[in-house]
């Protein structure tokens, strides 16, 4: 669509240019590495909470199951 809306300017004598989203937010290139290094943090941090939580869980399953088995 942007490029459709630049040619038909283009089209009609008008000059134009691409507009990045960049623009419009008034980000800099530091602070798009900031946002990503930080997103990557953040996965990073998931990730070894998402392994804790299935360590925890394998645990609690193996507890369970010992008990089963003196029960019976």
């Amino acid at each position: 669509l942007s490029l459709a809306l630049r040619q038909a300017a283009a089209s009609s004598g008008e000059t134009t240019e691409r507009v990045t989203l960049s623009d419009l937010t008034g980000d800099t290139p530091a602070d798009v590495a900031a946002r990503q290094a930080e997103l990557a943090k953040q996965a990073i941090a998931d990730a070894e909470a998402a392994a804790e939580r299935k360590r925890a869980d394998d645990k609690i399953n193996g507890l369970t199951q010992a008990v089963e088995r003196v029960g019976s």
